[in-house]
């Protein structure tokens, strides 16, 4: 083991969750400064393969991602599970089709990967560990949001780490992150159409 990809996820991990009350007092643009930084940090100590393979798992996978993010909106609806996002809010819009797919990709499928396998040299313990970094990343709000939408964190919760299987499994396949953030985007819009019909 190296100090540096060490040291980098262990901060990362600290400032995120230790931190969680402070990030969500202040401007989302913060957080998103604070992942980019993270995620160009990484970039310079571990040299990621940005590159978009002619073959793998993402292609087939587009389609199962828009259908997977339509049913997670529709179940969600048929369980009674209210929706706490303004799916009419331009910037809500702009988060869940543009900066959510990219950053939370760069983090977890790029970043945060290359480090764990850097650690650890285990693909299969990487994707776990990726998926539930991913998770709970999204069940950290819990603690922050009026009960009411609890039961939505929860559910959440559970589909997030579903997809980041799925999206973790994209990027073993192709040793690239650009599949997992096309399906990332894929999956965020069929949520989105979902609410709109």
């Amino acid at each position: 083991m190296t100090f540096a990809p060490l040291a980098l996820l262990i901060g990362y991990f600290v400032l995120v969750f230790g931190l969680d009350g402070w990030w969500r007092s202040q401007n989302v643009y913060w957080f998103y400064g604070f992942e980019a930084v993270f995620v160009l940090a990484t970039s310079a100590l571990i040299r990621p393969k940005w590159i978009l393979p002619k073959d793998g798992f993402w292609r087939f996978g587009l389609p199962v991602a828009a259908a997977s993010g339509i049913a997670a909106y529709k179940v969600a609806g048929l369980l009674g599970i209210s929706i706490p996002f303004d799916l009419s809010n331009a910037q809500t819009v702009l988060h869940l089709l543009v900066l959510a797919p990219i950053l939370e990709e760069l983090v977890f499928r790029s970043a945060l990967w290359d480090l764990i396998q850097s650690l650890l040299k285990q693909e299969q313990v990487t994707l776990v560990l990726t998926s539930l970094a991913f998770a709970a990343g999204h069940f950290v709000a819990y603690f922050s949001v009026p009960e009411a939408f609890h039961g939505f964190i929860l559910y959440q919760t559970i589909y997030v780490f579903l997809l980041a299987l799925g999206l973790g499994l994209s990027r073993k396949a192709s040793s690239s992150p650009l599949g997992s953030v096309l399906l990332h985007f894929q999956f965020n819009l069929g949520f989105f159409v979902a609410s709109q019909i």
